[in-house]
C-alpha cells in the first residue's frame, strides 16, 4: 500500500494524527511519512489542524487531518420503489441529497434519467462540477442490478466513474436489528466510493 494511502485510511479511521503517530502507527519511516505528507498537504488532501495537546518541551507536533473539500463522492441507493441520491465528504457528512419515487413501470433508461438529474441537482446544491466527484457508488441489491441491467456503467453519460455496492448484506442485518430508511441507502453508495476510489 502507498504511503499517502496509508495515511488517509489511519486519519479516516482515527481522526487527526501527527506526522509521528502515523509514522508509529503505519510502521512507515518518520522521512517516508513527512515526504507523503508534505505532497499531500500540496495538493489540498490534508490540512494541518492544530497541535497535539501536551506539556512537553521543544517543537510542537502538528496534526493533520483530510480537507474535507478536495473531493466528494456520490451515492445513489435503489430499493423498492425509493431512488435516493445523495452527495458526501469522504469523512461521511451529507451536502445534500434527493428522494425520489420510481413508477412501478420505470426500467433502466427511467431510472438512469431519474438518477442523472438528482445527481446534477445534488452538484448544483453545493456549487460542485465533476471535476471535485471521486466517483459515484450505486447501492442495490443483486436481485435489482440483475432485473434493471444495473452495472458500473450505468452513469457513464455523465462521465463519472461508477462502483456497484450490494445492498443485500445491509438490508439482511437491518431486518434482524434496525430498519434502514431508504432515502439513506445513498450513503452506502458513498461510503464504497470513498474506500475504491480514495484510499
Amino acid at each position: 500500500m502507498k504511503a499517502n494511502q496509508a495515511i488517509l485510511k489511519a486519519i479516516l479511521n482515527c481522526g487527526s494524527l501527527s506526522r509521528a503517530q502515523l509514522s508509529k502507527r503505519l510502521g512507515l519511516s518518520a522521512s517516508a511519512v513527512s515526504e507523503a505528507a508534505s505532497s499531500m498537504l500540496e495538493q489540498g488532501m490534508l490540512v494541518e489542524a492544530g497541535y497535539i495537546n501536551d506539556q512537553s518541551r521543544g517543537r510542537k507536533n502538528i496534526l493533520l487531518d483530510i480537507d474535507t473539500s478536495f473531493a466528494f463522492a456520490l451515492g445513489v441507493g435503489l430499493i423498492n420503489t425509493a431512488l435516493c441520491v445523495g452527495i458526501a465528504t469522504v469523512k461521511g457528512q451529507t451536502l445534500a441529497k434527493r428522494v425520489l419515487t420510481l413508477d412501478s413501470g420505470d426500467g433502466i433508461g427511467a431510472i438512469r434519467s431519474k438518477a442523472e438529474s438528482a445527481i446534477e441537482d445534488v452538484m448544483k446544491d453545493c456549487c460542485l462540477d465533476k471535476s471535485k466527484i471521486l466517483g459515484a457508488g450505486v447501492c442495490l441489491t443483486k436481485a435489482q442490478a440483475k432485473a434493471f441491467g444495473i452495472d458500473d456503467s450505468f452513469l457513464s453519460e455523465l462521465g463519472i466513474k461508477t462502483v456497484i455496492e450490494p445492498a443485500d448484506e445491509f438490508l439482511e442485518y437491518s431486518g434482524a436489528y434496525m430498519p434502514i430508511n431508504p432515502s439513506e441507502l445513498y450513503i452506502f453508495g458513498c461510503a464504497r466510493v470513498v474506500r475504491e476510489m480514495y484510499c
